[in-house]
């Protein structure tokens, strides 16, 4: 298939002034051409939409439309050439590690059951009076993530990493209104068990997200969303823009559904929430 810019090189001498005029524009300006209207782009030109037309008709396409669409086409072709020309060797192994984990995603988002448990889970969150987050080690950062998120839309929210020590002291004041939203990707953590214990003891409803495998703290756990991990990955940090994408499920249902008025990051606020606030009613300087 020949490309536009060699059909309007191959006739142009053969133009009349104003298709010339056109066909110039069209090659000075061959990655934009297309973004104009027809008539916006007859006024940049200086000729009428009839003699646009005609050319493009005069090209072998079906009017400007007819360009715009070949002329878009094109463009994104040469995208992907370059795209794959770039990767090179590691090419075939990145379409792999990209197809597999659109494939995991998929699962995890299409799987009736977490598709229930997500839905019971944006309730339940849009309900807490304040949102935990909870990740250990490589995990930290899916839950700090997700407490960004949460709190610029007006959730209060704090992210807690079991591995940081002290932990326990950020559950001080924890209670039944609240929620925890736990990655839960280590079997064997037992700082994740004891957090876990402490949130049940404080009748703090948990959310818990795992994958596929075994898990301590699945009977700690009040809604459960598993993350598929099958056939090409094995580490359990291969499930990190998995847990994303199920932080992108939640906080998509529910910022539409229960959307809340952003407090314009009031620090004042903030800090007696974080620092002094007792969800039972009691205030207390806390040292």
């Amino acid at each position: 298939m020949n490309r536009v810019v060699d059909i309007i090189r191959e006739n142009y001498a053969q133009l009349t002034p104003s298709k010339k005029k056109v066909a110039s524009y069209f090659l000075n300006n061959y990655s934009t051409a297309y973004l104009d209207t027809l008539s916006e782009l007859a006024d940049k030109i200086g000729v009428s939409d009839t003699t646009i037309i005609n050319y493009c008709n005069d090209m072998g396409y079906f009017g400007y439309n007819g360009f715009k669409k070949a002329l878009k086409e094109e463009q994104k072709t040469n995208i992907l050439a370059e795209a794959t020309d770039t990767a090179g060797a590691d090419a075939p192994l990145l379409r792999e590690i990209a197809g597999q984990l659109c494939t995991n995603i998929t699962k995890t988002l299409t799987d009736s059951e977490n598709i229930r448990s997500i839905e019971a889970a944006v309730k339940m969150l849009s309900d807490a009076s304040k949102i935990y987050t909870v990740g250990f080690w490589t995990w930290a950062a899916v839950a700090r993530e997700m407490e960004v998120r949460l709190m610029y839309k007006g959730y209060l929210a704090e992210a807690i990493f079991p591995d940081l020590g002290d932990y326990i002291d950020h559950l001080f004041w924890a209670g039944k209104d609240d929620v925890a939203l736990v990655y839960d990707f280590s079997n064997y953590t037992t700082a994740l068990t004891e957090i876990c214990s402490v949130l049940k003891e404080r009748e703090v409803p948990i959310i818990l997200i795992t994958d596929n495998g075994p898990c301590p703290r699945l009977s700690m756990a009040d809604i459960v969303i598993r993350c598929s991990n099958q056939t090409y990955f094995s580490e359990s940090t291969s499930n990190s823009p998995i847990a994303e994408a199920v932080n992108e499920a939640i906080t998509a249902q529910l910022f539409r559904l229960y959307p809340r008025k952003r407090d314009d990051y009031n620090k004042e606020s903030r800090k007696l929430a974080f620092t002094q606030f007792n969800p039972y009613g009691v205030y207390e300087k806390r040292i």
